[in-house]
């Protein structure tokens, strides 16, 4: 959101290439035609998002005869609020640990399996500061989609019927009735372990009702289930232990450290001193930093870090199914050089800015005339004016600054904690001081030195110092999912810029950082003013107190008070000593 601008909501750019999912070792191919599942298109389209990309996915898509073509990430359902969720003790490893896949056979009455034991489960990672949208648990909570009892569990049951065996059939319905419910319904752990428990209970029930090819099409479409609701609980799992953006004990030793330096910084845990080292070395005054600016910059940095050699690669795939990029390709340049190159291109060249819609200095009321007051003058957030160039929402710019990691600051006083559809009914915020809130800006090409004037007549041009205290999203920080706030990042780890960022400034950063040699249509659009015409943008947030003597210099732009605006703000400048130059287009 560039300065004191609601923004209209624009659709999400095209996320980043879908997570793959990690196959079972030595599974075996699933049969074509698989299995009669009795699903519904809605329940198939669930076990396909929850399964990834695996075999029981492409079986019932030939079963049914349907493709799916929606990716549902970033659509505000899927983080789901910490706020009134269940707190279980953890699942038995037995219940959430990955089983290899093993050919299950019937010897002396009873089943037995071959290869080594089941493997120890794989040890937790170190809580997350915050999930990455494209691992979100998969849950809807507003959704009738019930537990899809799918492929093996419902041919093993279909079966069962056929052969009139009602008792065994009403044993395994009433089994399932208890996870039936859905799922994906709600936040609860136990329909999911439960689920993997019945379907693990039914691997290698050998009966003369099924065929021995029949057994293990149905012995591997169970486990395939039993994968899907694991990758499910996992995720679930991840999401109740990650941080949320939420500062704690480790942002406190962080920034103790960043204050004093010495012996604080040598005593930090590893992760910890690699965020100290990112950090030091910064155009930040920690000391006169406030707490809770200070404390959101170094979440960022920790994600930042955290999603940093993931999101290259993302860029990376990205890159290589666009139309455009054809001719780098076709100039045999290596793809990790051309990103390290883009990347540090927009983290050195591009221009950070605002626009402000100032006014007419004659107007007591007009931005200008309070800006111009005196030299101590701070450029003030929404929070502090509670007015914006658009419609202001306290709503929505909260739940959003909340991932931004200012939940302390907000002081939310209804609603559920970074709610991903907030309204102003029921989202309800009372910052105790507005001014630890952060401001916006964008980070755009040099080419476009006029910066957004939708947003005002007059672009502000911050000193580049100031990128030390910014932090970044990939498009406005108001959407769902990975682009908008959730995909927050520092302002030296830029890859989720080049990974779900606006298409055309992706092309536009790649063309500059080659010398638009492989790009002749951008040069053209540049030489010929059109990239003037680009609404899109990096939004960037500026955090702590934003002054007159971090200003560069003020552009202009066909307002119709120029001449007056431009002579109070010279006038004001050189009054005050400060440095900044004032231009006109």
């Amino acid at each position: 959101m560039p300065a004191s601008r609601e923004h209209r909501h624009t659709p999400d750019v095209p996320a980043g290439p879908a997570r793959v999912r990690r196959e079972q070792p030595g599974a075996p191919a699933l049969p074509p035609g698989g299995t009669a599942t009795g699903l519904s298109p809605e329940q198939l389209l669930v076990l396909q998002r929850t399964a990834g990309n695996g075999a029981v996915s492409r079986s019932l898509e030939r079963q049914q005869g349907h493709t799916h073509g929606h990716d549902h990430h970033g659509h505000g359902h899927a983080g789901g609020s910490p706020a009134g969720r269940d707190h279980e003790q953890p699942a038995s490893p037995a219940l959430t640990a990955d089983l290899p896949v093993q050919r299950l056979f019937k010897r002396g009455g009873r089943s037995q399996t071959s290869g080594a034991p089941p493997a120890a489960p794989e040890p937790e990672p170190p809580p997350s500061v915050a999930v990455h949208p494209h691992d979100d648990p998969k849950r809807h909570p507003d959704s009738n989609v019930r537990d899809p009892l799918a492929g093996g569990v419902e041919a093993y049951l279909d079966k069962v019927k056929k052969a009139k065996k009602e008792e065994e059939s009403k044993r395994i319905r009433d089994e399932h009735a208890r996870v039936f419910e859905g799922f994906l319904r709600n936040t609860r752990k136990e329909p999911l372990e439960e689920g993997i428990a019945l379907r693990r209970s039914y691997l290698g029930k050998h009966t003369s009702l099924l065929s021995s090819s029949a057994r293990v099409s149905v012995n591997q479409q169970i486990r395939g289930e039993v994968e899907a609701l694991e990758t499910e609980l996992r995720r679930r799992k991840a999401a109740d232990r990650s941080q949320k953006m939420v500062a704690g004990e480790t942002e406190e030793r962080l920034l103790q450290a960043l204050r004093s330096g010495g012996d604080a910084a040598q005593e930090l845990p590893p992760e910890e001193k690699r965020v100290y080292d990112a950090l030091s070395g910064r155009a930040v005054d920690w000391s006169g930093l406030q707490d809770a600016p200070a404390k959101a910059l170094i979440l960022v940095e920790r994600r930042g870090l955290e999603v940093h050699e993931r999101e290259e690669k993302a860029a990376g795939e990205r890159l290589e199914k666009l139309r455009w990029f054809a001719p780098y390709k076709e100039a045999g340049l290596e793809l990790r050089d051309l990103l390290t190159r883009t990347h540090d291109h927009l983290m050195r060249n591009s221009l950070l800015t605002s626009n402000l819609a100032l006014g007419n200095p004659a107007d007591p009321s007009s931005t200008i005339h309070k800006l111009t007051r005196g030299p101590d003058e701070t450029f003030k957030n929404f929070w502090e004016t509670d007015s914006s160039s658009g419609q202001p929402n306290r709503a929505m710019r909260g739940s959003r600054e909340e991932h931004l990691g200012y939940k302390e600051a907000l002081n939310r006083t209804a609603g559920d904690f970074q709610n991903p559809t907030p309204d102003a009914a029921r989202d309800k915020f009372s910052p105790p001081d507005p001014s630890l809130l952060p401001k916006y800006a964008s980070l755009i090409s040099a080419k476009r030195p006029r910066g957004l004037t939708d947003y005002g007549e007059a672009t502000v041009h911050w000193k580049p110092a100031l990128r030390d205290r910014c932090t970044l999203t990939p498009i406005d920080s108001w959407q769902n999912g990975v682009g908008g706030a959730r995909g927050v990042t520092g302002s030296r780890n830029l890859y989720p810029l080049l990974a779900h960022g606006p298409e055309v400034l992706v092309r536009l950063a790649v063309a500059e950082a080659t010398d638009f040699r492989y790009d002749r249509e951008m040069e053209g659009d540049v030489n010929s003013g059109k990239v003037h015409e680009l609404r899109e943008y990096f939004e960037a947030h500026l955090h702590g107190l934003v002054k007159w003597t971090d200003v560069e210099r003020i552009k202009l732009v066909g307002s119709p008070w120029a001449t007056a605006q431009q002579a109070r703000l010279e006038q004001f400048a050189q009054q005050h000593g400060l440095s900044f130059r004032v231009e006109t287009a």
